[in-house]
């Protein structure tokens, strides 16, 4: 099966150590019998001596909105006959056998797969699960299961070129691509399995677009407005059409109404699992009972 590994190289102090870290892993696989593709969007450390000669490695420099880049890189991978795309962003790491596994339920008929995330950077001494007690191996997922939060990332999934629709690459100017790229496919009828067969090493820094362990004032606003673009990308169905009006309706009095917005703040840290998927605290007044 011709096979892609995916991922997008941008510029920040701390990524040419991650992406000599991405390339080890990659190197590391039990099964190498794929291409990485790297679209580069402006960054210069994509040096030589960084790419190991043992994988084949093509850089494609990039530029553009960060949803519209993400939909053209795909599409140009569909173009070039790949049949899986496995989503490998460049500040993570993988455990040896990723494309293995990826490779085989793929095969087997899967059309999505995630895997599990083990978290670890500064604030991990020791990696830690994220999924596991939460997602049963082999749990199945559909529109419903990612409606008030994503667990599909551009760093845990592979996919089969079959399950991309043309709906899920037209770009939106979202903050989160990956959450509405896989809601697209799923609303579509597609699902996705979780595997715990292999795992995705989550690195947390402070560059994060989706924290999942510090929700400050900033980062709750942050959240808010990404609900809010996310539902209404999805408008035209009517679940997600109701909680567009809701998350606009939120950040528009929490610009108006400091009160408010210090309520709402403290009432989604005080409701917040330890270990939520991405936006997970992210909630409706209701829910919060604001």
């Amino acid at each position: 099966m011709r096979t892609a590994i995916y991922t997008v190289a941008y510029p920040g102090p701390y990524l040419p150590t991650y992406a000599r870290e991405y390339f080890d892993s990659l190197a590391a696989q039990s099964d190498r019998d794929f291409d990485v593709v790297v679209f580069n969007d402006g960054a210069d450390y994509l040096m030589g001596s960084m790419l190991p000669p043992t994988l084949r490695i093509r850089v494609e420099p990039v530029s553009g909105p960060a949803s519209a880049l993400r939909c053209q890189a795909i599409r140009r991978l569909l173009q070039e006959g790949y049949e899986m795309i496995v989503f490998a962003d460049i500040d993570d790491c993988f455990a040896p056998n990723r494309i293995e596994v990826s490779k085989k339920l793929i095969a087997a008929g899967k059309r999505i797969i995630f895997n599990e995330l083990d978290l670890f950077g500064a604030d991990f001494p020791e990696p830690q699960p994220l999924f596991a007690g939460r997602i049963e191996d082999g749990a199945i997922f559909d529109a419903d299961a990612i409606l008030h939060a994503n667990c599909l990332g551009l760093s845990n999934t592979a996919v089969h070129r079959d399950a991309i629709t043309e709906e899920a690459l037209q770009p939106e100017e979202v903050i989160v691509f990956d959450w509405l790229f896989y809601s697209r496919l799923l609303l579509a009828g597609q699902n996705a399995q979780f595997t715990l067969a292999t795992k995705t090493l989550y690195r947390q820094h402070q560059s994060n677009l989706a924290t999942l362990t510090k929700w400050r004032d900033p980062e709750i606003r942050r959240g808010v407005r990404v609900k809010q673009q996310h539902y209404s990308a999805l408008r035209k169905y009517s679940a997600h059409g109701a909680l567009a009006s809701e998350f606009a309706e939120i950040g528009a009095r929490m610009d108006n109404d400091h009160r408010f917005a210090a309520d709402y703040c403290n009432a989604v840290r005080a409701s917040a699992l330890k270990q939520p998927l991405w936006w997970e605290p992210i909630k409706t007044r209701k829910e919060l009972e604001l």
